[in-house]
C-alpha cells in the first residue's frame, strides 16, 4: 500500500462530452469525473513521426487509491495535473489484485 504522504498530487479526472447548447449548436467538451489525489511518476520518453516531422512524447504512470470513480477511467478520459493536461492511455490496473491502488497509463499533451 502506498504511503498517504506520496499521494501529494491533486488529480482532476474529465470525461468527454458531447452537448447541444440553446441555439442548437453541437459541440465537444469536457465533464468533471472525479477529484483525487495521486502519485505521479515519469515513466517513458519516446518519438513519434507527427506531419513530417519528430515529436517526442511523454510518458507517466498515476498511482490512485481504489475507488468506484478512478475504477471507472478508460482512454477517453483526460487528467490535469498541476496544470499539466494528460491523456490516459487505457483503463486502470489493479497490479496487486486487492482494489487499494490503480495504476493509470498516461501521455502528456492536451486530449482533444
Amino acid at each position: 500500500m502506498a504511503r498517504a504522504g506520496r499521494m501529494r498530487d491533486r488529480c482532476v479526472i474529465e470525461r468527454p462530452v458531447s452537448s447541444v447548447d440553446a441555439a442548437g449548436n453541437a459541440y465537444d467538451g469536457w465533464t468533471h469525473h472525479a477529484t483525487v489525489w495521486g502519485e505521479i511518476k515519469p515513466e517513458t520518453a519516446s518519438e513519434a513521426m507527427a506531419a513530417g516531422r519528430i515529436e517526442a512524447q511523454t510518458g507517466a504512470v498515476l498511482r490512485v487509491r481504489y475507488s468506484a470513480a478512478t475504477a471507472a477511467v478508460t482512454s477517453a478520459c483526460r487528467v490535469t495535473i498541476n496544470g499539466q493536461v494528460w491523456q490516459c492511455q487505457g483503463g486502470p490496473v489493479d497490479l496487486d489484485r486487492k482494489r487499494s491502488m490503480l495504476d493509470i497509463s498516461l501521455e502528456a499533451g492536451p486530449a482533444a
